[in-house]
């Protein structure tokens, strides 16, 4: 062997370029926690905006403004985010995952505990809103295993770790 086979030898070509791929692929994941995590809060009625929902993520400072409940609101939407990105290739989309999702969402902003892990049975309206929840019991159980039916065929058309987000979000509108 040459000197310079020597220098090469046990060494492999793109190792540079793949930590380079894997920084930019952090931060793209890094944005895309901070988008959802603002967005979903958004949804919520959290009015922050995206840099200082960056700043509580990256930083944990806590933005001006923000109440106890909202703070609540964003750090756990940030760790069901969080839950998601490291978990959603093993996560079926069955009741037991959906609901231990919720409980990440939900952790800490209920008087009564008792209604996590479990579908809903109060009845839920919003004063600012026209959207009407369902509130029949019978009714939410049929909604939520059609739910279950029609998130699990996503999973079939795309990755598991798409369709998890997807899935969580369209849940959420209907609260159950």
């Amino acid at each position: 062997m040459t000197d310079a086979q020597l220098e090469t030898a046990g060494t492999v070509d793109g190792v540079a370029q793949a930590k380079e791929k894997g920084k930019s692929y952090a931060r793209v994941l890094s944005s895309l926690l901070i988008d959802l995590t603002h967005a979903s809060s958004n949804l919520e009625n959290v009015n922050i905006s995206w840099l200082d929902t960056k700043t509580l993520i990256e930083l944990g400072e806590r933005p001006e403004g923000l109440t106890e409940q909202q703070l609540r609101i964003m750090l756990n939407h940030k760790e069901a985010i969080t839950f998601l990105r490291d978990h959603g290739t093993h996560l079926q989309l069955g009741k037991r995952d959906l609901f231990d999702i919720q409980s990440l969402v939900i952790k800490g902003l209920l008087a009564d505990d008792s209604g996590v892990g479990a579908l809903r049975s109060v009845v839920v309206r919003f004063h600012d809103s026209r959207y009407i929840l369902p509130d029949n019991p019978h009714q939410l159980r049929e909604i939520f295993e059609q739910f279950c039916d029609k998130a699990n065929a996503i999973t079939h058309e795309c990755p598991v770790h798409t369709a998890v987000p997807r899935a969580v979000l369209l849940l959420g509108h209907q609260r159950p």
